[in-house]
């Protein structure tokens, strides 16, 4: 399978930089969340991450496949 182009972090960052304060921060906490979520071994916790993960995806209207994600990072 082709390796997918990574986003050039400057366009990154700038299209970061020119989101309301209040988008970086749900962004910050999502990456938290679902960073955490990838080694949190207890169920309570891993339910709320998902939990918290679910709230910000339905806030802005997007919907992530977190195991096909976890498939492509884990290269499977």
């Amino acid at each position: 399978m082709p390796e997918t182009p990574l986003l050039p972090i400057n366009l990154a960052l700038s299209v970061y930089e020119r989101q309301p304060e209040v988008v970086r921060i749900d962004l910050n906490n999502y990456l938290f969340a679902l960073d955490w979520l990838q080694t949190e071994e207890n169920p309570e916790i891993r339910a709320h991450l998902i939990c918290e993960l679910e709230k910000l995806e339905q806030k802005y209207g997007v919907k992530v496949d977190r195991k096909k994600a976890a498939q492509l990072e884990s290269g499977q």
